[in-house]
């Protein structure tokens, strides 16, 4: 299996005719923001990697992801083109998952957000209004 088709083939797995039809309904004349939370954000990584392979002509906006564990490789990151914002709340579990798969990487190191001081245990650390209060407050 080619290592440049693994991003693909996942991302059909999940969507199916879905990412494909999405990719091609968006016309080079809208804006495309790519954004998503923890899994959310992995996927939407993946996205980013394939549709900059599959359109290498499209101009993405940006990619921005919040609390989003490793999905890419090296390779497969560095074919995303646009902007990436990756922000990480100190002590969330989720951007450093999954811990032992050789190769998995982030595409760009994260803003790292302190916790609010009233969040206790890792799980509200990885709160998705958590991170949106503080991305408004630290950026």
């Amino acid at each position: 299996m080619r290592e440049d088709w693994l991003v693909f083939g996942f991302l059909v797995s999940l969507f199916g005719a879905e990412a494909l039809q999405m990719a091609e309904a968006v016309s080079s004349k809208v804006p495309l923001h790519i954004a998503g939370h923890s899994l959310g954000g992995a996927i939407a990584t993946l996205f980013a990697s394939w549709y900059f392979h599959a359109y290498p002509d499209y101009h993405l906006h940006c990619l921005t992801t919040f609390g989003a564990p490793k999905a890419v490789n090296v390779k497969a990151g560095n074919t995303i083109k646009c902007p990436i914002h990756r922000f990480a709340v100190r002590g969330d579990f989720a951007p450093h998952w999954p811990p032992f798969v050789p190769g998995l990487v982030h595409p760009v190191p994260a803003t790292w957000l302190p916790p609010r001081r009233q969040w206790h245990g890792a799980m509200k650390r990885h709160d998705a209004d958590g991170y949106t209060a503080l991305v408004e407050r630290n950026t």
